[in-house]
């Protein structure tokens, strides 16, 4: 059996399906061998395991791959809706907002504030598949 690991080696999502892998391998009495395909934020494992067509393989990827990754790429090499069928939700992922103590902030909104008046002075980041957008105003 093969887990298809959407993300690098090493990374939080790589430990996770490897102590999934684990305890399944244990449940099965076989291994499970698991197969880093990183890239594109998980697009080409996901795209990898569709195109495989292995009945002795699983997904391992984040809820990303298959809600946000269609919304903000046009060309998937997979479809979501013919090609894949969630089984299982393995991991709670917390997401963490943090900010330098020079910018003497203490909350969401006034981290809002503080970017809206000063535009394009401050850089950003976020990890795979969350959604690239700037702040508009609603």
């Amino acid at each position: 059996m093969k887990l298809i690991v959407t993300f690098p080696a090493g990374s939080a999502n790589d430990a996770a399906a490897r102590i999934f892998a684990d305890s399944l391998g244990k449940q099965w009495g076989k291994p499970v061998i698991v197969e880093a395909k990183p890239g594109a934020e998980g697009t080409i494992g996901v795209g990898s395991f569709v195109a495989s067509q292995d009945d002795h393989a699983l997904l391992y990827t984040v809820a990303g791959s298959v809600t946000v990754a269609p919304l903000l790429i046009d060309k998937l090499p997979y479809d979501v809706d013919r090609d894949l069928e969630p089984i299982a939700a393995t991991t709670a992922i917390v997401l963490t907002l943090a900010v330098s103590n020079d910018l003497s902030v203490r909350s969401i909104p006034e981290l809002i504030d503080v970017l809206r008046s000063n535009p394009g002075k401050y850089a950003w980041t976020s990890g795979p598949t969350l959604p690239r957008t700037s702040l508009r105003r609603s």
